[in-house]
């Protein structure tokens, strides 16, 4: 760019000098400024332009787009503006579009437009792409780009890229931090590319560029159409979030026992466990591809010969809080040499166990079998969607007379006859432990948060029961912890609570190195 200060306007009578294309006119000041960066059809500019000269009336900005050659500079289009308006302007800065003039009309269109702002500082927009996952892409190695462009213009102001996932369904969890002036209608625009061999082609972009101001919408991550290029297939989309840091959800599911579950009839045994996968889609609707998003199991109860009861809970950490996602929950048993067998399940949106999780609460959920049980019970898990850490649930009593996590087997008189305990809690609250997932809502919650034995358990990750409630409920246990809480006293420490066996053993345990050093 050449910007200059001229006296009067320099369009009126110089349209032989403008199809010549000279610069030869006298001015007052002259400045020039950085070269291009870019495209060369959509040129673009990251530094100021600093124009100086005593405020004269009759005074008028003329502006230069230049090519830089041997020869010197050569001008393609040019414009001018009144010096008192470009005051006016620096007054309050915002960024507009300016009409240029082509002087070299074989190379420069006529609706040019220069995207300019007088005075101030430079106004950034910064966003951060979270660049989470794709499906349905074809397969091979995939690269995804990610531009910021200016409104109705092809030229990508500023880029990044991914370091690829393998389709066709890859995973990136990568952000791309895009930024560049505040224009207040830029588009942000996504391709995916195949990689084989060092060679690239386009094979997707988004079918609807995503507005600036959608931009600014974060706390969740939404899936995007993608429209094929070339000969790949429709139907492919990409999940994309936006804000400084991706959006997550850590789910703790504590599955304590099941009912009107057997074994497979050709099974020579019963070895049952607990599986619960975060999917894409419903699998109800029989989609033929549906990615699965994260997977965890308990431990597997070998040669069961009753109802299952399960100690270790089933960890989904660090999952990203996406719309749509639905959560299955199976009642598996394995099988020697072959795939486990699937004996009952039940789908739920994973809103509804975000929902469950707020409350750390044991609940009875009605699953659906998948085998002949042979049986006329239908079958059931005893389930609560807890936090990590702590090995007895709320609600635990409600449903089971016995609690293997601590031991226990509740006598059936003081289930019936106790004040203020299980057994007021079991009559009281009744079915209210009941759930049947569905597409949406989280059923009657509203009642069964009036059970006396429901308190509030805020949060994923925290305690789900106070020392104070385990010492009220089950107060032998605090008789066997006080020897060694003596002990851990006298040399400065402190008993806290019980944990699962399992989590001495888990990666999630603090002290999981230092315990595990052989």
């Amino acid at each position: 760019w050449e910007l200059r200060a001229v006296r009067g306007d320099p369009k009126l009578g110089r349209g032989e000098q403008r199809e010549a294309g000279s610069l030869e006119e006298p001015f007052i000041a002259q400045v020039t400024g950085e070269p291009a960066t870019g495209t060369t059809d959509d040129p673009t500019w990251d530094t100021s332009i600093t124009l100086t000269v005593e405020h004269q009336k009759g005074l008028y900005v003329h502006g230069f787009l230049c090519e830089s050659g041997l020869l010197g500079l050569t001008p393609l289009a040019d414009f001018s503006i009144a010096l008192d308006y470009v005051l006016e302007l620096q007054e309050k800065p915002k960024v507009k579009r300016y009409d240029m003039d082509p002087i070299d009309t074989a190379r420069v269109s006529v609706e040019t437009k220069l995207i300019a702002q007088f005075g101030g500082d430079n106004t950034r927009f910064d966003v951060t792409c979270h660049v989470v996952r794709a499906q349905m892409l074809p397969e091979g190695w995939m690269i995804v780009e990610i531009s910021l462009r200016g409104d109705g213009s092809g030229n990508a102001l500023i880029s990044g890229r991914t370091q690829g996932g393998y389709g066709p369904n890859p995973v990136f969890n990568e952000a791309i931090e895009l930024g560049w002036q505040d224009e207040g209608n830029m588009t942000l625009h996504c391709k995916v590319f195949s990689s084989t061999l060092g060679m690239e082609e386009p094979v997707a972009e988004l079918a609807k560029q995503i507005n600036q101001s959608d931009l600014e919408k974060h706390g969740v991550a939404n899936k995007y159409a993608l429209k094929p290029i070339g000969e790949a297939s429709a139907g492919a989309e990409i999940v994309l979030a936006f804000g400084p840091k991706r959006p997550q959800v850590s789910l703790s599911l504590k599955p304590s026992a099941a009912s009107g579950v057997v074994a497979h009839q050709e099974a020579w045994s019963f070895s049952p466990f607990v599986q619960a996968k975060v999917l894409a889609a419903d699998p109800k609707d029989g989609l033929k591809s549906n990615p699965e998003i994260c997977c965890g199991q308990t431990e597997s109860l070998q040669n069961c010969n009753g109802d299952p009861h399960w100690l270790e809970p089933i960890l989904l950490p660090d999952l990203t809080y996406e719309k749509g996602l639905f959560l299955q929950v199976s009642i598996c048993s394995d099988r020697f040499g072959r795939e486990a067998d699937v004996i009952a399940e039940m789908v739920m949106t994973l809103d509804e166990a975000i929902e469950h999780s707020k409350k750390a609460i044991e609940r009875k959920y009605p699953l659906k079998a998948l085998i002949d049980t042979r049986r006329e019970e239908k079958p059931v898990l005893y389930a609560a969607f807890t936090e990590q850490g702590g090995s007895l649930v709320a609600g635990a009593t409600d449903n089971r007379k016995y609690i293997p996590e601590v031991g226990l087997r509740i006598d059936e008189e003081e289930e019936i006859g106790g004040t203020g305990g299980a057994g007021n809690a079991r009559s009281e609250a009744g079915s209210q432990g009941d759930f049947s997932p569905g597409r949406g809502g989280v059923g009657n919650t509203e009642d069964r948060d009036q059970s006396p034995s429901q308190g509030y358990r805020g949060g994923v990750f925290r305690s789900p029961v106070t020392s104070e409630e385990l010492r009220e409920a089950h107060p032998e246990v605090e008789e066997e912890l006080a020897p060694l809480q003596e002990l851990a006293a006298k040399r400065g420490g402190a008993i806290r609570g019980m944990v699962p066996l399992s989590f001495l053993s888990s990666n999630q345990n603090p002290h999981f190195i230092w315990m595990n050093v052989r």
